[in-house]
């Protein structure tokens, strides 16, 4: 898996969060161990920028 694809992966799960999507709007990508990556790390910048968001919420 190339850390492009990831680091993209990872931003698009932040600009979703962003845009208000939920977490399991996670987009499917492809089957296999490379797909399960993807999502993994959407999932992870959907997760990093809500906690963001929450915290400046908080302040």
């Amino acid at each position: 898996m190339e850390s492009d694809e990831k680091k993209a992966a990872h931003q698009a799960g932040r600009w979703m969060r962003d845009a208000g999507k939920g977490r399991d709007s996670v987009p499917l990508y492809e089957m296999g161990p490379d797909g399960h990556e993807l999502r993994k790390e959407w999932q992870a910048g959907w997760d990093k920028r809500d906690g963001e968001i929450k915290r400046e919420r908080a302040a």
